[in-house]
C-alpha cells in the first residue's frame, strides 16, 4: 500500500517538474514593441514610374540591438506612411511595398493623392508581414521596396514609412 502512495507522489513530482521546467522557460521571455522608420526620398520629373529600395534595420532601435542574439520571434503589427515636403498639386501614387527578394507583398496604395499628409495606416497584406517577420528574425534586417506610377509628372516628397513591431526575447 505505500508503495502505490510513494509511487503516485514519486509521478506527481516527476511530471510538476517537466511541467514547471517549461515555465521557467517562459518566465525569462520578455516582449516589447517598437517602431522602425524607414524614408524614400521621390524626386521624380517626366517619368510617372518609381521604383526604389531601402534597408529595413531593426537594430536601429535601441532595445532591438540589446536583444539582438537573444530575439525569438517578430511581429509585424502595422505599417504607417506619411508624406512631407511635397511639391504635388494634383497627383496621386498607385504602388506597393514588397519585400525586395522574393517580391512579397506587405501594403498596396491606389490613386493616393500625393499631398503632405499625417502618419496613416498602410493597408497591408497579412502574409506579406508574416514573411517579413521571418525574415528579420534571420539578421534583423530587410531590403525593401516601393514601386509604383504616378498620374502626372514632376514630383518631390519624402515618403515616410513606420514599421509597428512588437518583439519577444529571451532576457537571459
Amino acid at each position: 500500500m505505500k508503495i502505490k502512495h510513494l509511487f503516485s507522489v514519486a509521478l506527481v513530482l516527476c511530471i510538476s517538474t517537466f511541467t514547471s521546467c517549461d515555465l521557467f522557460d517562459k518566465a525569462d521571455d520578455v516582449n516589447f514593441d517598437v517602431d522602425v522608420p524607414l524614408n524614400f526620398v521621390v524626386n521624380i520629373s517626366e517619368v510617372l514610374t518609381f521604383s526604389d529600395e531601402a534597408l529595413l534595420n531593426a537594430k536601429t532601435n535601441s532595445d532591438v540591438a540589446k536583444y539582438a542574439s537573444k530575439i525569438e520571434s517578430f511581429k509585424v503589427n502595422k505599417i504607417t506612411y506619411s508624406i512631407e515636403g511635397s511639391n504635388a498639386s494634383s497627383q496621386t501614387f498607385s504602388g506597393s511595398l514588397v519585400i525586395a527578394e522574393g517580391g512579397q507583398t506587405l501594403g498596396t496604395l491606389t490613386n493616393v493623392a500625393v499631398t503632405n499628409t499625417l502618419e496613416t495606416d498602410l493597408p497591408v497584406n497579412v502574409d506579406g508581414l508574416n514573411a517579413l517577420a521571418s525574415k528579420l528574425l534571420d539578421d534583423k534586417e530587410e531590403l525593401v521596396r516601393v514601386a509604383g506610377l504616378f498620374s502626372d509628372g514632376s514630383v518631390n516628397f519624402t515618403l515616410k514609412l513606420r514599421f509597428y513591431l512588437t518583439i519577444k526575447a529571451n532576457a537571459l
